[in-house]
């Protein structure tokens, strides 16, 4: 994988999803440096790996996905995604208090390399110029 491929992290309590996501990522262009299942090993992936993307699934087994992304917002600046089933007006106001750059429904899973892509091309557009 070359080195200027996006390293994203993948947090779903499921495997099939995971195993999914990182496939459509991996051939798209994207380097998925680690899958994982709960908010504690995507605290450590996120802080071992400085992904510039990190994908959280709004239902975890543990903890809902909102309170990941609030936590990594304070400790990273990577464009963070919720992914969800559950496309509401309800998630998509807190996923964005919790520090959300993007709310992506699951069944567009095979777009989100494009949505990906726009999310990186946008925080580049606000980069300072040095």
């Amino acid at each position: 994988m070359p080195d200027d491929c996006p390293r994203v992290v993948v947090v779903d309590d499921s495997t099939d999803v995971r195993v999914l996501v990182a496939a459509v990522l991996d051939h798209d262009g994207f380097h998925v440096v680690a899958d994982v299942s709960t908010a504690e090993e995507a605290l450590i992936a996120v802080d071992i790996y400085a992904p510039e993307i990190v994908l959280v699934d709004q239902r975890l087994e543990s903890e809902l996905g909102t309170d990941l992304l609030a936590q990594l917002r304070r400790s990273s600046d990577a464009v963070l995604v919720l992914l969800t089933a559950h496309v509401s007006e309800s998630v998509r106001s807190t996923a964005r208090e919790c520090g959300a750059d993007a709310i992506v429904d699951k069944a567009e899973t095979m777009r989100l390399p494009d949505r990906l892509r726009e999310l990186l091309a946008a925080r580049e557009e606000l980069a300072p110029i040095a």
